[in-house]
């Protein structure tokens, strides 16, 4: 599959003005040049990884627990991993009751 496709504009704007709002930027800032574009969507995959990484971290705080355990050199086995991610959901669960409104 190409990495670029012919994309359909007009549906882009519908969904929340992203061409025109783009071509806009870019044309104020002058990235006229192929380079200073690949440069903007270069970052912007970083971004978006940074963020889906994030968002794993979340859905998942076992494998980040044993990640970050590694990167710093500890020895976390799995048995101790859900010790802590219990701990952090039940934490979570305890953060949400804070917040839920009981005058109602």
């Amino acid at each position: 599959m190409a990495e670029y496709s012919q994309r359909d504009i007009m549906a882009l704007d519908r969904q929340g003005n992203y061409y025109s709002r783009h071509l806009s930027a870019m044309t104020g800032e002058q990235l006229h040049d192929k380079s200073d574009i690949a440069a903007e969507l270069a970052w912007r995959d970083a971004k978006i990884d940074q963020l889906r990484a994030h968002l794993a971290d979340i859905a998942n705080p076992i494998t980040k627990l044993q990640r970050e355990a590694s990167e710093s050199d500890c020895k976390l086995d799995g048995h101790q991993a859900r010790i802590l991610a219990n701990d952090a959901h039940w934490l979570q669960d305890l953060a949400r009751l804070a917040l839920i409104d009981t005058s109602k």
